[in-house]
């Protein structure tokens, strides 16, 4: 694996709209919000998956480079070969900075 990393994995397209999924309904800001996204993306894993779900199981820091990794992309999101999956997260990217606006207020 390119982190290598024993045993990790890409996301599949249906991971990742589970990890953006859960990302947008959250918004997290800090650590432990981070970790509820884990325990939530892990238990919709498993549900969805039970047969596989123990080699599916992502953890915290796994969750957040990804969705970091997708919102740093270099491609506008106008731009027609940029995957909905990055445009989506610089979407959500933009709600979680509106949101740390307010709470530092």
């Amino acid at each position: 694996s390119s982190n290598g990393r024993a045993g990790s994995r890409n996301y599949t397209d249906g991971e990742l709209d589970i990890l953006l999924d859960i990302v947008e309904a959250l918004l997290p800001t800090g650590e432990l919000e981070w970790e509820s996204v884990a325990a939530e993306y892990n238990k919709i894993i498993s549900a969805k998956f039970p047969t596989m779900s123990r080699r599916m199981v992502r953890d915290c820091d796994s969750l957040r480079n990804k969705f970091k990794g997708l919102r740093n992309i270099r491609k506008p999101t106008g731009d027609p070969t940029c995957p909905p999956t990055v445009v989506r997260a610089k979407r959500i990217q933009k709600a979680i900075e509106s949101r740390q606006g307010v709470i530092d207020f």
